[in-house]
């Protein structure tokens, strides 16, 4: 009874002994699917309806263990076949996910973080919309269902 009290408190040990960073990096380095992928463009706090939608099943993404990635993108938000794939780079900590694509830094805040399912989300304000107007302002909500 002894020799199981002991393994007990050394599992529980080892258990807590991985950082919450290190957990989301481990689940993370996998081939995900995109589940439901959102994107909401706001033009002064408003949906801009023709640049917004959300997509099923709209491609993959992988995570690798050296930190670098691929992503395919295939989907229709209401304005025509979006296609998008290419490398990127990515970090994390224990509550976000940088993703590091030409140039552009997306910095997501980790919402659901389990063995198949990682859910992503980021807002970001004064967003540059190109070819729009510049008299408004524009925002942009980008939510990701990432499922094995």
């Amino acid at each position: 009874m002894k020799i199981i009290k002991i393994f007990c408190l050394i599992c529980v040990l080892i258990a807590s002994g991985c950082s919450k960073d290190q957990l989301l990096q481990k689940r993370i380095q996998a081939l995900w699917t995109f589940g439901i992928y959102t994107k909401t463009i706001y033009q002064n706090n408003t949906p801009l309806l023709t640049e917004s939608g959300s997509a099923a099943n709209a491609g993959t993404i992988d995570f690798g263990s050296d930190g670098k990635g691929y992503y395919s993108m295939v989907f229709d938000l209401g304005t025509g076949a979006f296609n998008n794939n290419g490398n990127f780079t990515w970090t994390n900590t224990s509550d976000k996910v940088t993703i590091y694509v030409n140039d552009t830094i997306k910095v997501y805040d980790v919402v659901t973080n389990t063995i198949n399912k990682i859910e992503l989300h980021r807002v970001v304000n004064n967003f540059d919309l190109v070819g729009h107007s510049p008299d408004y302002t524009y925002s942009l909500d980008e939510f990701m269902s990432l499922v094995k």
